[in-house]
């Protein structure tokens, strides 16, 4: 959520013409109110505040000024509009800022509406021309469509207008707001406040509590920047508008020490948030956040300016890529090396690649209060409603976090920490493998061991980054290496054999080379280039190790060669490095033999001659292959299906979709004369051998990598691979057949998708609306259905349906929810035993809610369990604890001390850090654990308990910070430059 935003006259003069282009009528009328706005606020606004500004005419003179507030949310169809109020300061005292006026604005907002954007003060020396612009304003906002709100109210430190001070004690209020403490009390619409045994601002009808003021406040307030500090902050993930909502938060760091005034100082190193703002003028980072003597301190500011060659040469984020032969990494907050790409800070699109450099001028800053409630028994999402039952969580400044970690540490040092590319992580997250100098000769070190000298490590040549694979455990490893003219084979660390010699010849030729083996299409032969590069393969087990290499002479052809631990195969004329696996640890390739047949050939054994393999395709768990290959013949060319080393039946013609299932079952589309879909030949679909019919309709599926990702596939089996699926012409359109079942006619299908425990299925047929149709009942028909998700026991499911009329709702087990405004990504969950549920919406604009069991919680917002890698690593924003009793989720906490929470079922576990990183339940359910950043270090949090402090730690992969068991837990943290294997052992 954005801080207050408080506008210097010539930004007020926009924001209130920006409300005036909004009315409909005489055209050109929007550009004259425009300039004389312009003219009025130049001439008259001096009162509207000391930022951007500096100190006005009237500071030291004393004087009286007339305000009035409002949102300043440009995405919001509501506008909340304060009173008018009046306020004096005596001659030689310094008149208030707008900042605590308008900060004070927004606690209302937040506590009563949950409003939780930018806000706008208005001021003149005149009384009736603030009150006509109030009025016109209102005026403007309803006339537009939009919602105006009157809140009815006052700053606590002003004087009715007409009347008197609006406390008892209004001189006492106002000199405290003179010197920057905040007070809780504010006049709301329909309602009175009250601070403490203060009366506050009267107003009609019900009444809204601020209660006394905080203990902390004073300290709270010594801790405040002053406007018009300017701070220099490191962004440290990537920021596009394009692609990102306003409002998305975004960490940085502060590079550059300031003296913020007030007696602050505000640390090089220290955490510092940055968001999106978009009004009708364009996009703009602001700066939200920093961290202050340990606390998180929410500021406003002008829009961010880039910094020196940072506008000039900036960087996209350095992606990370992981698989089960280890990958490249990325951590650590130093900024990647330039790549041209220009960082934009305003105007129609922001673009802010991570390492670039930003200048913020603080325009305010506070410790905003804030309310969290919930309401128990069925859901209820209208604006508004009881709130009486409130989320628990500490009082603000108690410290939620317990104290520190009570537990054993261990850490193993496994090598220097390096930048992106030169540094490998096992797939398991336990073991690291970096590249390093030994003078002049190179090495690399594993889990703390330093390898061999070579002239080259784990790169064919210098300068290219680490190429080292681990299996799937971690505790095997291989790599190739360069010593002097020959590249030799490395294993667990230790030279194994030369795999070719690269000296160049007579002819100036080379004798051999190590070829690069691509598997990026080896699961899905459909995906999109994605380099998948390594220059050898390991299996799964670590057992096994494959190179593939070429060799020449002045008196040879050049040749292929495949080496399998160590043993080198017979010459071919080719291997066909994008089709070369382990398949249940054997290895599976394509070679072409000296008669230019194609074979499969798995270990040291050729497969059948072909004239041509297309595809080599492996299942998810890599168990079973299959391939599709080519031979021609006096009577045309024929394909065939050939599954784990069997072939099928040919078809004269051309074979596509090939569908593999997780006990080797087969399925494909085989086209015999004509052209696809042509009257003139056949079309048909193939399961397990059988014709089952025309191919006619592909199913949407979401890939497993869950990203939401869809692909193509006209035949789906179960996760068991015992139940298949696919779609067959009907009498009226086209119908799924399931296990060889027809289901009802429509006039399209969409998504199809099993159950995990493959006892179920859904799948959306089309006719005018979408219906949902699940284990062969049909649901009500929506306009869209989308995020379907089967818990993984017990057959329960859960879709998202949006119609006009009816607006969002979630559907659970067939029941509809109450409307909703928005549904929150990824946040449907259900327990591991499929006995509870919970979800996460946007109320309105400016609220959200958590659904447990149809219980309702309202949260300001949620704040996502992000990481720094990119791609990020996903993490649900809510989710449940093993044994489905305990729901986690984190949000933002206004109280200006808090920063962002944890709450498990309601209770607030830790606060003060603005990140939380890999979340995860222990396998007991009994602790949970995050990695935390307090704007210096990293350490991992358990149960609200904070352990050894770290600079940083690596983040690589979904693995490299959990739960080794219900007891212990391990990350890769980094200090002093050098990279620990670090356990806390809980005991127990």
């Amino acid at each position: 959520m954005t801080s207050s935003n408080i506008l210097w006259p010539r930004m007020a003069a926009k924001s209130l013409a920006n409300t005036l282009y909004s009315i409909p009528h005489v055209p050109g009328l929007a550009d004259a109110l425009l300039i004389l706005c312009c003219l009025m606020f130049s001439a008259q606004l001096a009162t509207a505040g000391s930022l951007g500004n500096g100190a006005n005419q009237w500071n030291q003179q004393g004087g009286t000024d007339h305000y009035y507030c409002t949102s300043n949310d440009k995405s919001q169809n509501t506008i909340y509009f304060s009173a008018e109020f009046d306020f004096s300061w005596p001659q030689g005292t310094t008149r208030v800022q707008d900042s605590v006026i308008g900060n004070e604005f927004k606690q209302a907002l937040a506590a009563k509406y949950g409003y939780q954007g930018p806000v706008v003060c208005f001021g003149t020396k005149t009384k009736a021309q603030t009150q006509a612009q109030w009025q016109s304003g209102i005026s403007g906002a309803r006339s537009s469509g939009r919602t105006a709100v009157e809140t009815g109210w006052i700053w606590s430190g002003a004087k009715v207008p007409g009347g008197g001070a609006s406390g008892a004690s209004a001189a006492a209020r106002r000199a405290a707001v003179l010197n920057s403490s905040q007070d809780s009390s504010a006049g709301v619409e329909n309602g009175s406040a009250s601070g403490g045994s203060e009366s506050g601002a009267s107003a009609s009808n019900g009444s809204m509590s601020g209660g006394s003021e905080p203990a902390n406040s004073a300290g709270q307030a010594q801790n405040l920047p002053a406007a018009g500090t300017t701070l220099a902050v490191r962004i440290l993930e990537a920021v596009d508008s394009s692609r990102d909502p306003a409002g998305k938060q975004y960490r940085g760091t502060v590079t550059t020490a300031a003296d913020a005034g007030n007696g602050v100082t505000i640390s090089r190193g220290s955490m510092a948030m940055v968001t999106l703002m978009k009004d009708q003028g364009g996009w703009s980072a602001h700066l939200q956040s920093v961290v202050v003597k340990g606390q998180t301190v929410n500021v406003s500011s002008a829009p961010a300016k880039v910094m020196g060659s940072a506008q000039g040469a900036a960087t996209n984020a350095v992606s990370t890529v992981t698989s089960m032969m280890g990958g490249f990494g990325h951590f650590g907050h130093k900024p990647p090396k330039s790549s041209g790409v220009q960082a934009i800070a305003t105007g129609d699109r922001v673009l802010l690649p991570p390492g670039t450099q930003l200048q913020f001028v603080l325009s305010g800053a506070s410790a905003p209060g804030g309310v969290m409630a919930s309401g128990g028994g069925e859901p209820s999402y209208a604006g508004g409603g009881n709130t009486a039952g409130m989320a628990s969580s500490s009082a603000a400044g108690e410290s939620a976090s317990g104290g520190t970690l009570s537990a054993k540490v261990q850490e193993m040092l496994l090598g220097p920490s390096k930048q992106a590319g030169m540094f490998v992580v096992s797939p398991d997250g336990g073991h690291y493998a970096v590249a390093a100098m030994h003078g002049s000769r190179e090495l690399v070190i594993v889990d703390g061991v330093d390898g061999p000298e070579f002239d080259h490590a784990a790169h064919a040549w210098s300068g290219q980054a680490i190429d080292f694979v681990f299996n799937s455990d971690g505790k095997h490893s291989a790599y190739v290496a360069q010593n002097g003219d020959e590249m030799v084979e490395v294993r667990d660390g230790k030279t194994a054999f030369t795999i070719a010699s690269i000296k160049r010849l007579p002819n100036g030729g080379q004798e051999g080379a190590v070829l690069a083996i691509d598997q990026s299409r080896i699961h899905n032969p459909d995906s999109p280039t994605m380099s998948l590069v390594h220059q050898c393969l390991i299996s799964p087990s670590g057992a096994h190790v494959a190179v593939a290499s070429t060799h020449a002479s002045t008196s040879e052809p050049l040749n292929y060669y495949m080496f399998l631990d160590g043993v080198k195969s017979q010459p071919y004329l080719s291997i066909d490095v994008s089709k070369i696996a382990f398949v249940a640890e054997k290895l599976v390739y394509v070679a072409q033999t000296k008669d230019k047949k194609f074979h499969v050939v798995v270990n040291d054994k050729l497969g059948p001659a072909h004239d041509a393999v297309l595809t080599l395709l492996v299942n998810a768990d890599d168990n079973h292959y299959a391939y599709i290959a080519g031979d021609g013949g006096s009577n045309g060319g024929n394909q065939v299906v050939v599954m784990d080393g069997i072939p099928g039946t040919p078809h004269r013609g051309t074979i596509r979709n090939l569908t593999i299932a997780s006990n080797g079952r087969v399925a494909y589309e085989a086209v015999v004369g004509g052209t696809p879909n042509s009257p003139n030949g056949s079309d048909d679909l193939y399961v397990d051998g059988h014709n089952v019919g025309p191919a006619v309709h592909p199913f949407a599926v979401v890939d497993e990598s869950g990203k939401g990702k869809f692909l193509e596939a006209y035949v789906l089996f179960s996760p068991d691979g015992k139940r298949v699926a696919y779609v067959r012409h009907a009498p009226g359109g086209m119908g799924v057949v399931v296990d060889g079942k027809m289901g009802r006619a429509y006039d399209n299908i969409g998504v199809f998708q099993f159950s995990p425990d493959s006892r179920h299925d859904f799948y959306v047929g089309h006719r005018n609306l979408d219906f949902v149709v699940f284990d062969g009942q049909e649901m009500q028909g929506e306009g869209t259905v989308t995020n379907f998700l089967f818990s993984q026991t017990g057959g329960r499911f859960a879709y998202l349906a949006y119609s006009p009329q009816a607006g969002f709702r979630m559907v659970i087990d067939g029941k509809q929810s109450p409307r909703f405004q928005e549904f929150i990504a990824k946040s449907m969950s259900f327990s591991a035993d499929g006995k509870h549920y919970a979800y996460a919406i946007h109320v309105n604009f400016s609220q959200c809610a958590i659904i447990r069991d149809g219980e309702t919680t309202k949260v300001p917002s949620l704040v996502p369990f992000t990481t720094r890698a990119r791609p990020g690593i996903d993490f649900p924003p809510l989710f449940f604890s093993g044994d489905g009793t305990r729901l986690v989720w984190a949000w933002p906490k206004s109280d200006g001390v808090s920063g962002n929470v944890i709450s498990i079922n309601s209770q607030e576990i830790t606060h003060g850090h603005g990140a939380y990183e890999f979340p995860g339940f222990s396998p007991d359910s009994k602790h949970f654990a995050t990695m935390i950043w307090n704007g210096h270090t990293y350490a991992v949090s358990v149960d609200g308990k904070a352990g050894a402090t770290y600079d940083d730690f690596l983040e690589v992969n979904p693995n490299v910070a959990r739960f080794l068991d219900s007891h212990t837990y391990r990350f890769l943290g980094v200090k002093g430059g050098m990279v620990y294997r670090v356990t806390e052992n809980l005991g127990g």
